[in-house]
């Protein structure tokens, strides 16, 4: 299955976000943004969950949404300053902007180098990874709820 990008889920958090929050709010980015397909589908669920069900599952899945990217944009901004400071070091070890004796051998330059992949790139990759999880299994258990409660529906439907 192919993933979805995190720009897709914040999308998708800020039309939960103006969908939960009001009929006037909904009715403005209906207006602003021209996406009757996002208003039919939010209909659509609407009927499927019921009005309450969906504004809670939404607002979760949004609430979720935007503290997962706040939090990951917290930390790509850390890691690419730590990142900055390491290349910083090679600059060092060139002999720095003029080119003159290098100030940092390329022993210690390496030693700089496996230090920071063992305290800022690792830990990135774990926490960039179990947020990212989060927020696809929150997304996940939404789109499942909602396509259970369609098929209850479909097979308890009484003919009418």
């Amino acid at each position: 299955a192919l993933e979805r990008p995190a720009a897709a889920s914040a999308s998708i958090a800020a039309v939960a976000v103006c969908a939960s929050h009001g009929s006037a709010v909904w009715r403005a980015v209906r207006h602003l943004l021209l996406v009757e397909e996002v208003g039919l589908a939010h209909a659509s669920a609407r009927r499927v969950l019921g009005a309450d069900s969906l504004e809670t599952h939404l607002s979760t899945l949004a609430l979720t949404t935007l503290h997962c990217q706040l939090a990951l944009g917290q930390l790509g901004v850390t890691y690419v300053k730590a990142a900055q400071q390491r290349k910083n070091r090679l600059l060092l070890a060139g002999g720095g902007a003029a080119g003159g004796p290098p100030q940092l051998s390329a022993a210690d330059f390496g030693r700089h180098a496996l230090r920071f992949m063992a305290v800022v790139g690792l830990p990135y990759l774990a926490q960039r990874t179990a947020v990212e999880s989060i927020n696809a299994h929150l997304e996940r258990t939404f789109l499942h709820r909602l396509t259970y409660s369609l098929s209850v529906q479909l097979v308890l439907a009484d003919g009418e």
